[in-house]
């Protein structure tokens, strides 16, 4: 049973993380989870365990020929 709630919850995410530290999270793009914390990308941001954040920069690829 545990198995099965585990392979649809996977799907449909059923059981997750909706609020943090007494306020809910922003719509996030990407959620994973590393061995030791909840990793997720928002609005340009990576939001480690929905205290600290980290810019992402933009892709500027400048080409000289």
């Amino acid at each position: 049973m545990l198995v099965t709630l585990m392979v649809v919850n996977f799907k449909a995410n059923i059981i997750d993380v909706q609020s943090a530290k007494g306020r809910p999270l922003p719509p996030e793009s990407f959620v994973a989870w590393n061995s030791f914390s909840r990793i997720g990308v928002s609005d340009g941001l990576i939001i480690i365990d929905a205290d600290a954040s980290t810019g992402i920069a933009r892709k500027n690829w400048i080409t000289s020929r």
